[in-house]
């Protein structure tokens, strides 16, 4: 069976979010996503919250979800999809990404979204960890490089933070159920295609609001409303189409 699902979401339990489980499952069934992951930034709270909130097969209002954890290490944002328990050394990325591969998927998320990338991105590509190959908070480049560097696994999401970006990137994958296990079946076997609409980049700009405020650092909220203003503008003179993607090759 034929599923979309967008591999890369974040709930309020990310500093820079403030989306419920509820609100990413409207999301999600507005758009026609049938399962998204929740990859919150250092933390399994996520995961807690996905299995008081869902049913017993891991659904909330009919969508399923998954638990993950994103890192930032010395290599770039590093995600655990399926991670259940928090790792503690997660700076280094070798050990990260070793403790990774015994206990969940790992993927490289938004790996060229400087535009050049990590020098140790490469190495851990040629190891066969996924590499998220489109992103919809990253632009076309960085996510073709993205695609053009992918050897084997891949997945793709859209880094939604409000509930208009859910569903903006996504997988269609071919499973054989629709639980965790179909999911990572699927994804291991590199099946599926990937359909990439870049969010507005307003969106970026009120989730780093949040983040700013969370941290407290208040001498930074004029900075960032100014960036507010000048994302909307660009957004307005900025056209958004969707490419659609043949596995992890772009056209």
């Amino acid at each position: 069976m034929k599923i979309k699902a967008d591999l890369h979401v974040h709930s309020h339990n990310s500093m820079d979010c403030r989306m419920t489980l509820e609100e990413i499952a409207k999301a999600a069934k507005k758009k026609g996503i049938d399962c998204v992951c929740v990859c919150d930034h250092h933390t399994t709270d996520g995961y807690y919250e996905i299995l008081e909130k869902s049913d017993e097969n891991g659904f909330i209002d009919g969508v399923l979800f998954l638990p993950a954890i994103e890192y930032s290490t010395d290599a770039g944002h590093i995600i655990g999809l399926f991670m259940q328990s928090p790792i503690t050394d997660t700076h280094n990325s070798a050990s990260l990404i070793k403790d990774l591969c015994r206990f969940s998927f790992p993927v490289l998320a938004h790996p060229y979204a400087n535009g050049k990338g990590n020098p140790m991105i490469k190495k851990y590509i040629e190891m066969g960890v996924a590499v998220e190959v489109a992103n919809a908070r990253r632009s076309k480049k960085a996510n073709r490089l993205a695609a053009e560097n992918a050897v084997g696994l891949f997945t793709a999401g859209s880094d939604a933070h409000l509930p208009a970006e859910v569903g903006n990137t996504y997988v269609e994958l071919d499973v054989r159920e629709l639980t965790a296990n179909g999911v990572f079946e699927a994804l291991r076997h590199a099946r599926g295609d990937v359909y990439y609409t870049p969010s507005r980049k307003l969106y970026n700009g009120i989730s780093q609001l949040y983040k700013q405020i969370d941290a407290g650092r208040w001498q930074k909220i004029p900075v960032v409303l100014a960036k507010i203003v000048l994302f909307f503008i660009k957004d307005i003179i900025t056209p958004r189409k969707t490419v659609v993607m043949e596995g992890k090759q772009w056209h």
